[in-house]
């Protein structure tokens, strides 16, 4: 036989399995049904939106500490599961937003250099060491890409001075320099070509932040 109780507020009968359970009220569950707590809640909420916030930001940092092992925690023991749902939104929103990313890698880069040095290398150190299958891929992509690209007529040994001049500013300076394709090789809507008008010497933050970009006017 199923049980009916009536709310308190829409004054219908229903289903005990339509109230919260309270285990302060004699019959264990709430006076009103789950829809009409629910209408309240929304109304409620909509009309002290600033109390809310205020109250929820004290709490949050009164908190914080608590937070964070939580939360740090919860992603260690369930951080496959979260990356795997996270990816496909993370990977639309950084296609969706390439340049502002790319520019605040920059600047992030460049105010940050001691912590990037001491954190961010090593840990990309190691992801290329357990992923070298990746990484071969992409080199191997990338060595096809520059054969296709490189012309008959191309002057090899200007090429090599541009090489030998990013390696020697690398040494005069002690930050990484890179020799970057102004035109990339592989690029969404123009492909360049891998010869000596097309090179630059760029800092390596630069190149890596800036990936298969260029503007067309």
């Amino acid at each position: 036989m199923t049980i009916m109780k009536t709310c308190g507020n829409c004054k219908l009968d229903k289903k005990l399995t339509e109230f919260h359970k309270n285990c302060a009220s004699k019959d264990g569950y709430t006076s009103q049904c789950k829809d009409c707590r629910s209408i309240k809640k929304k109304i409620y909420c909509e009309s002290n939106k600033e109390r809310i916030a205020a109250r929820n930001k004290k709490w949050y940092y009164e908190n914080q500490e608590t937070i964070l092992k939580k939360c740090k925690k919860y992603f260690a023991e369930n951080r496959k599961d979260i990356v795997a749902r996270r990816r496909p939104y993370m990977e639309k929103w950084r296609k969706e937003n390439r340049e502002h990313l790319s520019i605040y890698d920059r600047s992030w880069r460049a105010a940050n250099k001691e912590s990037y040095d001491s954190y961010i290398k090593p840990y990309l150190k190691k992801w290329a060491g357990d992923n070298k299958d990746i990484v071969n891929a992409r080199s191997s992509e990338y060595r096809a890409n520059k054969i296709n690209a490189t012309p008959s007529w191309v002057n090899k040994e200007a090429i090599k001075e541009i090489y030998r001049e990013a390696q020697h500013i690398t040494e005069e300076t002690g930050e990484l320099y890179h020799v970057d394709h102004i035109i990339p090789l592989k690029g969404k809507y123009i492909c360049g070509l891998h010869c000596e008008n097309n090179l630059q010497v760029i800092p390596a933050i630069e190149n890596l932040s800036k990936s298969n970009k260029f503007e067309l006017i």
